[in-house]
């Protein structure tokens, strides 16, 4: 239909499962659709769908979608940014590998889970917003990415294997107060910093892989940046800041 490729069910929902490859700009994926008298709802968006997809610069997922498939969105060099909708739980494995130029990342509330790789190679991927409901991180989630500075919610209980292999992270926040599970290394830079509540700094220290990092409290991870006539701030918890911009034609 419309050159998109459906699996149908007896209930009248829908896999998008397929797609036509010379898309280019934005593409709203359908939320329903007509075929042979009946009307669809799209709950799905199947493996590979978009697999390659390099003219896509955005794509709007409905409401209905619940379910993405692994690779969903892999080599989709041309995507710059992506809001996945509420009610999906998992965003899966690979799902955005090697989009180079993906920028803007909006995840749900619901997530509870990101899968293997789902970040590697997406290195203008400079900040992202791990929702609160997730408890375990995948291998290899964030490697190769741009972020600098990361914030792992309370509930992850499980962080994979080189989950950040080269990648640019220097600080990550851990608010977890016992040290999630991790089957290998981190991956981290050998001069990154891990940030964690007080008293929970010595279970860090004591726990393998944590314990191979420089591990303080939060006083030292920035918690935003501010604008003020025309100079851009990071600040601190300490009530201290770092200027890191200023305008160019002072």
């Amino acid at each position: 239909v419309d050159g998109l490729k459906y699996t149908i069910y007896p209930n009248n929902k829908a896999d998008l499962i397929a797609n036509e490859y010379n898309r280019e700009g934005e593409f709203n994926i359908p939320s329903t659709f007509s075929y042979d008298g009946n009307d669809y709802t799209v709950t799905d968006i199947g493996a590979r769908c978009f697999y390659g997809c390099n003219s896509i610069t955005n794509i709007v997922i409905p409401t209905t979608i619940k379910e993405i498939g692994d690779e969903a969105f892999y080599n989709c060099n041309g995507l710059t940014s992506i809001t996945i909708p509420e009610g999906v739980t998992k965003i899966p494995n690979n799902c955005f590998e090697s989009c180079s130029n993906l920028a803007s990342v909006t995840l749900p509330t619901t997530i509870t889970e990101l899968g293997d790789y789902i970040f590697d190679n997406c290195y203008n991927l400079k900040s992202l917003s791990i929702p609160d409901a997730v408890t375990k991180l995948g291998n290899g989630c964030f490697r190769w990415t741009g972020i600098g500075t990361l914030t792992i919610p309370a509930n992850v209980t499980s962080i994979g294997s080189y989950c950040f292999y080269s990648s640019n992270l220097k600080k990550l926040r851990m608010l977890p107060t016992t040290p999630p599970t991790c089957n290998g290394d981190l991956g981290l830079p050998s001069d990154a910093t891990i940030y964690v509540d007080e008293a929970a700094i010595n279970v860090y220290k004591g726990t393998e892989p944590w314990s191979n990092y420089n591990i303080e409290n939060p006083d030292g991870f920035p918690i935003g940046e501010v604008v003020v006539d025309g100079l851009k701030y990071r600040i601190y918890p300490n009530n201290k800041a770092e200027l890191i911009a200023n305008d160019y034609n002072r």
